[in-house]
């Protein structure tokens, strides 16, 4: 099951890095006048489409990631058991998900040019009530809807870190209390042991990689300018950029 959950999570992750970061600006309508924009509305709207896909297929993978480490860990069950139980049945919803929330905002007519690429804004940029948005109301896109969204994401990615976190802290506490007892047992208990360090350290590690490109690129896009009325500072921006695309190289790494 864990090299099921991880190719899944790749999957998005290609989906992200190719369409989102690698493409870029390629994507968007050229009449933005940006370097390389080469695109129409119809690939605005697909790059868009599909970083919201992603989006919400990375973060139930991580959850499900963190959820495998508990079960196996804490609770003692099989791969076996695991894959029955939860694994198998997790996919489908986790693709509808992600072509439900995906498909929304394109019927709305939400996806638009933002800062070199399309996302989830409204057209203008600087229209609407989100977060660089003057008030006005915008020619292409639904307002309420993308404030929707962005309540959403903001939400998903805090309750995915404590979920995350949470989750390795109860495996960092079972494994540490499993080595101040190991003393007196034997080799299969030990081999035991070793498995759930394993997992213990395996975990930190994607959880490590989910924080530093997600949470700190989050932080450094939008904290400065939720509080400067839309001013974001460049030398954070430019880390955030530089992070965000290195989920995939990190949980390569991990893997």
């Amino acid at each position: 099951p864990y090299q099921r959950i991880m190719a899944g999570y790749c999957m998005n992750d290609i989906v992200m890095s190719f369409l989102y970061y690698f493409m870029g600006s390629y994507m968007t309508p050229k009449e933005t006048g940006w370097w390389g924009a080469k695109g129409n509305t119809l690939a605005c709207t697909i790059q868009g489409a599909m970083a919201i896909f992603a989006y919400t297929g990375i973060a139930c993978y991580q959850v499900l990631v963190a959820l495998f480490m508990v079960m196996m860990v804490i609770y003692g069950w099989r791969p076996s058991k695991f894959e029955n139980a939860i694994e198998r049945k997790a996919h489908a919803p986790i693709f509808v998900a992600s072509i439900s929330m995906s498909i929304t905002p394109a019927i709305a007519a939400s996806y638009n040019p933002e800062c070199g690429v399309c996302f989830l804004a409204p057209l203008p940029k600087w229209s609407g009530t989100w977060i660089y948005g003057d008030g006005s109301p915008p020619l292409r896109g639904n307002d309420t809807l993308i404030n929707v969204y962005w309540g959403i994401g903001f939400t998903s990615i805090i309750s995915v870190v404590v979920f995350c976190c949470g989750a390795i802290y109860r495996v960092y506490s079972k494994v540490n209390a499993q080595e101040r007892r190991m003393s007196g047992y034997g080799s299969f208990a030990r081999d035991h042991f070793a498995k759930s360090k394993r997992i213990k350290k395996t975990g930190m590690l994607y959880t490590g990689s989910f924080f530093v490109s997600w949470v700190l690129p989050y932080a450094f896009w939008y904290v400065p300018r939720g509080i400067s009325n839309g001013n974001g500072i460049g030398a954070f921006e430019l880390i955030a950029d530089f992070l965000a695309p290195l989920q995939g190289f990190f949980n390569m790494l991990v893997f």
